[in-house]
């Protein structure tokens, strides 16, 4: 585009002022340069639209990117927070379960210990008290056959009492004298003779 200088230069003047000739052609060619230059300036704001549009789309872009990334940040930091409660709570699951066990292990264990002491012990109350009962019964069983044993003989001298005073006095010795005579023919048969005594 002319400059100030220029268009005072390119208009002369004459003696009723401006060379109309002259201002003519300078006119057309000024507003051919401005339609020169109103294109290019046209053309240079689209291509700023352009330039300005594709700025905003890459600042989305840029934005959108950046908020996901920042999503899966936070995406990921929540999981790992989750992850490592999970993996605490899990933890003091196991040992909360642990200990239960041992605790219950050891309730087991004693009460084990209690029982077995308790059925030692009744154990050794039924042994003692078999005992005193088989003493009891011995005791009972020589008592009864001491007083079986007493009625035995009290029934049996009786018994011989009755029968010696049945018997009469004077049958007492003949039936003495008839055994002995009857014993003595058997008594020397069963010796043998003085001769064979002799002899031999």
């Amino acid at each position: 585009m002319s400059s100030p200088r220029d268009l005072r230069q390119a208009l002369p003047t004459s003696f009723r002022g401006y060379d109309r000739d002259r201002t003519d052609a300078l006119m057309r060619a000024l507003a051919d340069e401005v339609r020169s230059v109103t294109t290019e300036r046209d053309g240079l704001r689209r291509q700023l639209d352009e330039v300005t549009r594709e700025l905003e789309d890459h600042r989305e872009r840029s934005r959108a990117v950046a908020d996901a990334l920042v999503s899966a940040q936070q995406v990921a930091a929540q999981v790992r927070a989750e992850a490592e409660a999970e993996k605490a709570e899990q933890q003091r699951e196991a040992a909360s379960v642990k200990d239960a066990a041992s605790v219950e292990a050891s309730e087991i264990r004693e009460q084990a210990r209690q029982d077995a002491t308790e059925i030692v012990r009744e154990s050794r109350i039924r042994a003692d008290r078999v005992v005193d009962e088989v003493a009891i019964a011995i005791k009972g069983y020589h008592e009864d056959t001491d007083e079986f044993l007493d009625d035995a003989r009290t029934r049996l001298d009786t018994l011989v009492q009755a029968v010696l005073e049945r018997i009469p006095a004077t049958a007492a010795p003949v039936l003495v004298e008839d055994e002995v005579q009857a014993e003595a023919p058997v008594a020397e048969a069963d010796e043998p003779p003085a001769d064979a005594v002799v002899a031999a």
